[in-house]
């Protein structure tokens, strides 16, 4: 028997390929809003009430943005209600459900907003669970969100955590304690930090100022002496504290904390990428890289679960494609090979390397079934699961032809 390796991308809880999507009442799962913006600012921060800004509304108009999820087959048809479900109209919408919809708002007034997904089935979201409240307001706290920033920066540039931690909040989401040991790591593995930002667009919900910014970075690696910039757009949210503004929350990619991402930060920027991170040898880092060789008899596997942060383990299944268990994703004498399942799909990615594609990107490639990629050496692929959970691979090298192969790939989570 021709022996082989398989390194095994093993996703966890995979779904049973289940009935077709035009089968009326077969699928029990809602349709879902993945997510939903309002002039940039996220629903999930805001929660049901928010308040946006007259003077901040870029063209004067409120745009809500968001993509709904089927759980089987494909959104038919997306309506929005300013008016509490008074009267309905349609938005743009995308096949890969991502919409949008815009409306001049009228100062002083307020909108109860609701939407409705429908996939072609006729099922729709909870809608009743949809709704925001939103007003405008003639107030506009820019001038305080500028002063707080500019002297954040001015900290944070200069190298001085005392003076910088005075305009963190007590509640800071990711842990004050955490962001104050980023920021003094962060001097340590920088210098000559040089940080610049715009504001995009500023919202309110309670006590708490939501705010976009662009920004423009270049920093010096102190281990390398390499210098490095990035831009993009990020998320960060201020909580109004006896009339001072303090940081309550941020995006990925950061701007503060390279050093301690995962503990700092409460998510990622929607069609941003993960920006620049330091590990604790203090280099930037993106994707992981894994090499992995094993010389075997075709059926003793090396597995890789996405859930388990990129543990490896051993596991015993038969030795032919054919047998693969729903969700996995073999790597078989250099091909790439999917194992057909509809909640498993991939697509090669052209022109982009792993550590530059965005979420965006992941999202708006045109994604296969029973696929099969040759010589994968250099080559990057995406993999989608659950038709939501987006992975990057991309494969440095494969040697051998015989056992033992060596196998050395990069992966990344968007997850």
């Amino acid at each position: 028997m021709k022996k082989t390796i398989f390194i095994l991308l093993t996703v966890m809880l995979a779904l049973p390929a289940g009935a077709k999507w035009w089968i009326f009442g077969k699928s029990k799962e809602p349709v879902r809003i993945k997510y939903l913006y309002i002039n940039n600012a996220s629903s999930d921060e805001a929660g049901k009430a928010m308040t946006l800004y007259k003077n901040s509304l870029a063209n004067g108009m409120v745009v809500i943005r968001g993509k709904a999820k089927a759980y089987k087959g494909e959104i038919g048809s997306i309506r929005i209600s300013i008016d509490g479900k008074a009267t309905w109209k349609d938005a743009k919408f995308s096949p890969d459900g991502a919409f949008e919809f815009q409306f001049k708002p009228e100062t002083g007034r307020k909108y109860a907003i609701f939407i409705e997904a429908m996939d072609t089935s006729g099922k729709t979201n909870k809608v009743n669970e949809s709704r925001i409240n939103l007003a405008v307001s003639e107030k506009n706290p820019f001038e305080d969100l500028k002063k707080t920033l500019d002297a954040m920066i001015k900290a944070y540039n200069s190298e001085k955590p005392h003076e910088f931690m005075k305009y963190v909040s007590e509640d800071f989401t990711g842990d004050k304690a955490f962001l104050e040991r980023a920021i003094r790591d962060d001097f340590n593995n920088l210098s000559n930090i040089r940080l610049r930002y715009t504001i995009n667009n500023i919202a309110g919900s309670g006590n708490k100022i939501m705010v976009s910014i662009k920004y423009n970075r270049m920093v010096f690696i102190n281990k390398t002496g390499e210098s490095n910039t990035d831009s993009g757009n990020t998320e960060m949210v201020f909580k109004n504290e006896n009339g001072k503004l303090k940081l309550y929350s941020m995006k990925r990619p950061l701007i503060f904390g390279l050093s301690d991402a995962d503990n700092v930060a409460t998510g990622t920027v929607i069609g941003e990428s993960s920006g620049l991170a330091l590990d604790s040898s203090g280099n930037l880092s993106a994707a992981k890289t894994i090499t992995a060789t094993k010389e075997n008899d075709g059926k003793d596997m090396i597995s890789y679960n996405f859930a388990e942060n990129m543990t490896y383990s051993e596991t015993s299944i038969p030795g032919n494609n054919s047998d693969l268990i729903n969700g996995d994703i073999a790597f078989n004498d250099g091909h790439l090979v999917d194992s057909s399942v509809r909640n498993v799909q991939m697509a090669q990615v052209s022109g982009k390397s792993i550590d530059s594609l965005t979420l965006s990107d992941m999202e708006n490639l045109t994604y296969q079934d029973d696929t099969i990629f040759f010589n994968p050496t250099g080559k990057v692929f995406a993999v989608k699961v659950d038709g939501a959970k987006y992975y990057a691979v991309e494969f440095v090298s494969f040697t051998g032809s015989t056992p033992p192969y060596t196998a050395t790939f990069k992966v990344r989570n968007f997850n």
